[in-house]
């Protein structure tokens, strides 16, 4: 395996035309196919990445994701290549399996091989061995992993058209994330009251009186959708992606509809670029979103997640 596709430095990686990246995070797996299936088409040999960013015991899972992504997709000639970014012990250590030929075998890894991230000095001034540094790289990796090929782009660029005027997102733009469906057996869901309530603590805090302001909305659960609508002042511009209840990917039909996966997609980026975002890190997508938002934060100081955790409202300025 070449030096580059360790993803030592990941912000350097980025030029290396790979034709796809799918990220495996947690439950992400199914929508993530879908788009792999989308991006790249069947009978098609290239690389496919399984992001995992949760801890190296959960590398079975992104293996059994892979398997089950190449069968489903008709793809042949596959590598696959393994990146953990953990949170347990070794607090930002990385894995990295041997590359493995998919060709209807069931996929074996080696977990022996989990070893530090190397020092790097060049990731914009941060200094090396500190918790900042080390999560800057996880960041930039995330990024790399989750970046849209060429095709892919173009399909995201028509999604912004739909909710921004010339495809580009606000300079203050607020997203949100509801996610609600089977999270509550996981975590405690926050009622749309706070949700709106912290939207408001923003425009109080951060907007003059006569400023605009533009809300994402993503969520897939209707109730949520209509209740945000409804509970949220009429200067608000609340906007999000035509409702159809039909995609929704916690659903069975939904799981399997690219559209679906298109429009998560979209919204992840949407929520990564903006200057506010409102969710909760109890759900693995805002994870995700916020481990996107590292590196745009570190140029943009004013950029901020509130996190609507159990333990309460927590106003986080990222680095």
């Amino acid at each position: 395996m070449r030096a580059i596709e360790r993803i030592q430095n990941p912000r350097d990686c980025r030029s290396v035309g790979y034709d796809i990246h799918v990220g495996h995070y947690a439950g992400l797996g199914s929508q993530l196919h879908v788009a792999g299936r989308r991006m790249l088409g069947a009978n098609t040999h290239g690389r496919v990445f399984i992001l995992n960013h949760e801890t190296d015991t959960l590398l079975g899972a992104g293996f059994t994701a892979s398997q089950t992504f190449c069968e489903e997709s008709g793809v042949h000639g596959f590598e696959c290549y393994f990146q953990t970014l953990s949170n347990c012990t070794e607090y930002g250590s990385s894995a990295e399996a041997e590359s493995v030929e998919i060709s209807g075998r069931k996929l074996t890894g080696n977990r022996d091989r989990l070893a530090p991230l190397k020092d790097h000095t060049d990731f914009q001034g941060i200094t090396s061995n500190t918790k900042e540094s080390v999560r800057l790289q996880r960041a930039y990796a995330t990024e790399y992993m989750l970046r849209p090929n060429t095709r892919f782009q173009h399909k995201l660029e028509l999604m912004y058209s739909q909710v921004f005027d010339a495809g580009v997102v606000p300079p203050k733009l607020i997203s949100v994330n509801i996610r609600w469906g089977d999270k509550w057996s996981e975590m405690l869901l926050n009622p749309i009251e706070r949700y709106v309530g912290t939207v408001a603590d923003l425009v109080r805090l951060h907007y003059n009186k006569d400023e605009a302001v533009i809300v994402f909305l993503q969520t897939w659960e209707q109730d949520a959708h209509d209740h945000f609508h409804r509970l949220s002042p009429k200067a608000w511009d609340v906007r999000s992606f035509a409702f159809d209840r039909s995609l929704n990917p916690h659903d069975t039909e939904g799981a399997r509809s690219p559209n679906s996966t298109t429009i998560s997609l979209c919204s992840m980026y949407i929520a990564a670029d903006a200057m506010f975002h409102v969710g909760t890190r109890d759900s693995n997508w805002d994870r995700l979103i916020d481990e996107l938002r590292i590196t745009r934060g570190f140029h943009r100081p004013s950029s901020l997640m509130v996190d609507l955790s159990e333990s309460g409202g927590d106003m986080r300025d990222n680095p």
